[in-house]
């Protein structure tokens, strides 16, 4: 077959230019210009594009967060309906196959779901059916969970309920981006000695957040500690239900801003409590239901001095308080409630007494000349 001719130089074939609806190129030239090299070109240049200057930082979108893979170690945890919104991780903090302890990581962004919490049978302490623990067993000894530490991420906004039952940290501190908690997030866990209320926010302690911490005795508020002594800060007017209930170490606190309401039970069972120190007044319209009942229920209170305009001893108040000697009060008392001051075998102290009471009340400081009424058995 007779060879092709050979494309003379020159002869390549040259891309024609894109046209536009007008007929006009899309594309234009460079102009060869000095400092045009490749996509860079220079000023003067008809491709030359003067570089943009951002006026504000781009505001940084969170990227979303996968499912992560339940594997016993890791899974979500978010809210009904939004459960790959939060996940959780435990890391393994030591080497030891026969005492592992672990950090237990909450990521993501929104809220956790609540967890149901209850009483096990043969340790007698709470746990919940939060995921973390399936694949835990409680140390022999203390009965905790070896979780020992916890991170909280900067998307977190609310705890569960249950979420941190039994576990075996030694401080409890939060996360400032948390702004709400549920009900007995930190129950049983026994080993917690010091409450760091640093990056609390709410303004209220939650219902049973405390309840069986049993060696808790310290607080610390913005680096400062409170050795023996828990403080609970400004901005947090309100104590919950059961908030430090069998908080059998605890031996003084301070309530000076706790001027809204002291919730039922709240400090009850508290059998080392000797100390209290309460607000000079309490808010317009608490007067009456401040107290809540059984508030001191069971504690080693000696004397106490209460706000000068309550109008209530609650039902309970200082049930079983064998070794409560005053209450110092002003005449704006106008209500006792039932066992209010009662007292059987089972006071704090009673083993103190030989005379067959089981009370050391006297009462000298307790006004009661504006008082009409006096629950049953409040004096018993």
């Amino acid at each position: 077959a007779p060879a092709e001719p050979a494309e003379e130089p020159g002869d390549e074939p040259v891309d024609e230019p894109t046209e536009g609806p007008a007929g006009e190129p899309t594309e234009t030239a460079c102009a060869g210009l000095e400092g045009c090299d490749g996509d860079t070109h220079a000023e003067g240049c008809p491709l030359y594009a003067a570089p943009v200057e951002l006026d504000a930082e781009l505001e940084e979108v969170p990227a979303p967060v996968e499912p992560a893979e339940e594997n016993g170690m890791s899974g979500n945890c978010g809210a009904e309906g939004s459960e790959n919104s939060l996940t959780w991780a435990l890391t393994q903090n030591n080497a030891s196959s026969e005492n592992p302890t672990y950090t237990l990581t909450i990521s993501g962004n929104g809220a956790m779901k609540d967890f149901t919490y209850k009483k096990d049978s043969e340790t007698q302490k709470f746990g919940s059916d939060a995921p973390w623990y399936e694949n835990l067993t409680r140390n022999d000894s203390t009965k905790m969970f070896p979780i020992t530490e916890l991170v909280i991420g900067d998307g977190v906004t609310y705890i569960g309920s249950g979420a941190f039952a039994s576990l075996s940290v030694k401080t409890v501190s939060f996360a400032s981006n948390v702004t709400e908690y549920g009900k007995y997030v930190f129950i049983d866990c026994a080993l917690s000695e010091t409450v760091d209320w640093s990056g609390f926010t709410p303004t209220a302690v939650p219902e049973g957040l405390f309840y069986g911490n049993s060696n808790l005795v310290n607080s610390k508020i913005d680096g400062t500690t409170y050795e023996n002594k828990i403080v609970i800060p400004e901005g947090i007017d309100t104590v919950g239900t059961s908030a430090f209930l069998s908080c059998a170490s605890l031996m003084e606190i301070d309530l000076s801003n706790i001027t809204k309401s002291i919730g039922e039970n709240a400090f009850g069972g508290c059998t080392s409590l000797k100390t209290v120190k309460l607000p000079a007044a309490v808010n317009s319209g608490c007067e009456e239901s401040y107290f809540g009942t059984r508030c001191f229920n069971t504690t080693a209170i000696e004397t106490i001095t209460l706000p000068n305009n309550v109008t209530t001893i609650s039902q309970g108040m200082f049930n079983r308080c064998g070794l409560l000697t005053d209450v110092v009060s002003t005449n704006s008392i106008t209500k006792i409630g039932e066992t209010a001051f009662y007292c059987d075998k089972d006071s704090t102290g009673a083993s103190n007494h030989t005379d067959g009471k089981y009370s050391s009340f006297v009462g000298d400081s307790l006004d009661l000349s504006n008082v009409t009424e006096i629950g049953k058995s409040a004096f018993s």
